[in-house]
């Protein structure tokens, strides 16, 4: 493939990313706080109703797993010890500086400033555990509280990291994200 071809396809992906990719899955990532605040401010009852229903559970556990897709994309992991940067377990898998070869990996130092960043630790955990195996173990408001504030964190990161990203595509910024009744 000669450096045009290439260059080609490294802004097609660039430009797929930015305005498909990132959005699909920010926007999933984001539905569940969504889908809360939106039934939420129906009424506390029907809001109650709903929230053990089928469809808040596979958008919570869905959102969980975006939220480790997002984080590992842009370098960021767990282990026992805490936040590690990420390398590539399989050669198919992509990392952000793979798309975006300017852009660096997100450091652990990074995200260990952050304020709450005890709940990023938090939703890579249960997405490790929780959401990917059987459990006894459900989730109260506190659990879901932290996972919406590293949600919330995850889409900051992102958007730091990709000022670019198509904002118009994102459900958090989409008139539909504030509608209430």
């Amino acid at each position: 493939m000669n450096d045009n071809k290439i260059t080609d396809f490294l802004h097609k992906l660039q430009n797929d990313y930015i305005n498909l990719e990132l959005p699909y899955k920010l926007n999933i990532l984001w539905s569940h706080i969504h889908w809360s605040r939106f039934y939420w401010s129906l009424n506390e009852e029907k809001y109650a109703i709903l929230n053990k229903g089928l469809i808040n559970c596979a958008l919570l556990e869905s959102s969980i797993l975006f939220g480790r897709l997002l984080l590992e994309f842009i370098g960021i992991k767990h282990n026992k010890h805490g936040f590690v940067t990420m390398s590539k377990k399989y050669k198919d898998d992509i990392l952000i500086n793979d798309v975006f070869p300017t852009i660096n990996l997100c450091s652990t130092e990074e995200v260990s400033l952050l304020n709450n960043r005890g709940h990023i630790l938090y939703l890579l955990m249960i997405s490790s555990k929780r959401v990917a195996h059987n459990t006894f173990n459900d989730f109260g408001k506190t659990e879901i509280d932290r996972i919406h504030s590293a949600q919330e964190l995850i889409h900051q990161i992102i958007e730091k990291m990709l000022p670019d990203i198509s904002r118009e595509n994102l459900l958090k910024y989409n008139e539909l994200a504030n509608m209430t009744t």
